[in-house]
């Protein structure tokens, strides 16, 4: 009992820390996120409130709405304050969940221990997390999705249970629609750990009835509220921008900036577990993040850059723990090294508008995990 208010303890405190030290050191970037106009604007429009307008459908979104509004509506607390509070109690406990959902899936405290170093060492989450945005409320539902299908999958997945995930990606789309990364990977998850056809189809069923239900409400909001159609709205980007500028090599940078250098033991990793033979839960992971990977610029644009790509995140983090070693002392040097080169290339980037740094921050990690791999290659973790 003792010791486990001690972890708790440690992980509050790990989480306050962080949102404390993210706050101040990219705090210069608050005021150029033209987003959190857009949020803002939404929320008055929710709560009729003078100045409300439907800026990119955010309105589809009501429920990460709400709390602004009503703090805004009965205490008189700005909206934008609202927002900073709202995203800051999701950062904190997304500090649990991440910790719960891969400790679920690994059955290895350690490996989910550093799990959540790295998720919360990565550019895109230091950055944006505590914006007047909503993104962490998608990450959040990611997570919590994989955390429920973690939580069954130890004790056999049932029909029901994918009711159940149904209803966390569904609620989860009304609050940002990274949500559906998590219905990305349920649905991959149904053709990995079922058995008969009767069986995929009955069960993809069952989590299509919930999910599509609430974001069939948030495509009525829209209308109700601005007149919009959300499938108009992405044909009308489809044709602005084309498939060209979707799949471009250009935005390989964007992918590289979500995890830097934590791509290195990431690969090694994934490496590793195809030559062992990749398991179920492997495959899930794997072309759960894919798929995601290859999705997203269907539904946004005019927008791939990291943060949006973060959705892919718990995925591909997946494979790091089986890149790194067995010995505690070797992994958490490496991953505390790399978090400072990432962090630290994240301000130099946003802060000089240069990217420079980032092939020596590359060229320096890559020969610090050499240098740890080849010394003490006994002691890799085994996969």
């Amino acid at each position: 009992m003792k010791e486990g208010l001690n972890s708790n303890l440690k992980w509050l405190l790990f989480g306050l820390f962080l949102a404390f030290a993210y706050t101040f050191l990219f705090h210069f970037l608050r005021s150029e996120q033209y987003d959190s106009a857009s949020y803002i604007s939404g929320t008055k429009l929710l709560f009729g409130i003078e100045g409300g307008l439907d800026v990119q459908a955010r309105i589809s979104k009501p429920l990460a709405l709400v709390f602004p509004g009503v703090i805004y509506t009965f205490f008189g607390v700005s909206i934008e304050a609202s927002y900073f509070i709202q995203n800051f109690f999701f950062f904190i406990g997304l500090v649990y969940l991440v910790y719960a959902s891969y400790n679920h899936v690994y059955t290895n405290r350690q490996f989910a221990r550093h799990n959540v170093w790295v998720y919360y060492s990565l550019p895109p989450f230091a950055i944006f997390s505590l914006f007047v945005l909503t993104d962490i409320t998608g990450w959040f539902f990611i997570m919590l999705t994989i955390f429920a299908f973690g939580h069954y999958k130890n004790r056999i997945l049932r029909g029901k249970h994918y009711l159940i995930l149904g209803l966390i990606v569904g609620v989860g789309a009304l609050f940002k629609e990274s949500a559906l990364a998590g219905g990305v990977f349920a649905i991959v998850s149904i053709f990995f750990f079922s058995g008969s056809m009767f069986e995929k189809i009955s069960r993809l069923i069952l989590f299509s009835i919930p999910s599509l239900s609430f974001l069939s409400l948030g495509f009525l909001i829209t209308e109700y509220y601005s007149g919009q159609s959300l499938f108009a709205r992405q044909s009308g980007l489809l044709e602005n921008y084309g498939l060209t500028r979707f799949y471009s090599f250009g935005n390989l940078p964007q992918v590289y900036r979500v995890f830097d250098l934590f791509w290195i033991p990431i690969c090694m990793g994934l490496y590793k577990r195809v030559r062992k033979g990749l398991s179920s839960l492997d495959k899930t992971m794997l072309f759960s993040g894919i798929l995601i990977l290859i999705a997203i610029p269907l539904a946004h644009a005019d927008a791939i850059h990291d943060r949006i790509l973060m959705m892919s995140v718990p995925f591909f983090l997946y494979f790091l723990p089986f890149g790194t070693f067995t010995r505690r002392q070797q992994t958490e040097m490496l991953l505390v090294f790399f978090a400072v080169l990432n962090i630290s290339a994240a301000f130099i980037i946003y802060r000089f508008n240069t990217s420079s740094v980032l092939l020596l921050n590359f060229l320096l990690g890559l020969f610090f995990y050499s240098l740890l791999y080849f010394k003490d290659q006994k002691h890799f973790t085994e996969s």
